[in-house]
């Protein structure tokens, strides 16, 4: 087991290589990853501009039981990087500054935010690459358990140890119930 200082240190790490965001679509319910920078806040500004309420954004839990495979909601903030803000024309002075590496700001979406688990419906991550258009590619087989144990904290958390057995039943029927989507979108321009 970790100490508290490993534990942090192991789940600072794993939030720099994973974000997750949440949205709820028509009551169907959406996670966004990617790697920093890959347009998953972007989307999810989107689809929140567009009326849709936000769950969590940089990371949700999930509930699996009998009946199916749950989100958690987390905090009510919606998260921008500068040039978003910009692009949305808000004055970042008013905006909440999270200190990061680069300019990224928080604001609070309370009116906009679901307070209510949701089942899972689908697992997007949103990837740059060198193409003109977006691609969208259906993740199938094999490679959902491996990309799920990619993007999961959790997994980042046991990398170092072995996952319990509950834990990888828990991950084989979010990949048997829940389908698993890469976005590629150009690495230029607003897209």
């Amino acid at each position: 087991m970790w100490n508290r200082q490993e534990l942090k240190q192991k789940g600072k790490e794993a939030f720099k290589r994973n974000y997750w965001n949440c949205v709820v679509v028509s009551l169907i319910l959406t996670l966004i990853t990617g790697a920093s920078g890959a347009g998953k806040s972007s989307l999810a500004s989107e689809f929140f501009d567009a009326g849709y309420k936000l769950m969590a954004d940089d990371t949700v839990g999930l509930s699996v039981d009998e009946n199916g495979v749950y989100t958690i909601p987390a905090f009510p903030q919606r998260k921008l990087v500068g040039d978003m803000a910009e692009r949305m024309g808000l004055d970042k002075a008013k905006l909440i500054d999270l200190g990061e590496d680069k300019p990224k700001y928080a604001i609070n979406v309370d009116s906009q935010f679901c307070t209510q688990k949701r089942q899972f419906k689908a697992l997007v991550q949103v990837c740059k690459y060198q193409g003109e258009t977006v691609e969208i590619e259906e993740v199938k087989g094999a490679e959902k358990l491996q990309f799920l144990m990619k993007t999961s904290y959790e997994y980042m958390l046991y990398a170092n140890d072995k996952l319990h057995k509950n834990e990888i039943v828990e991950m084989v029927k979010i990949c048997n119930e829940v389908p698993f989507y890469m976005v590629f979108r150009p690495e230029t321009g607003y897209t």
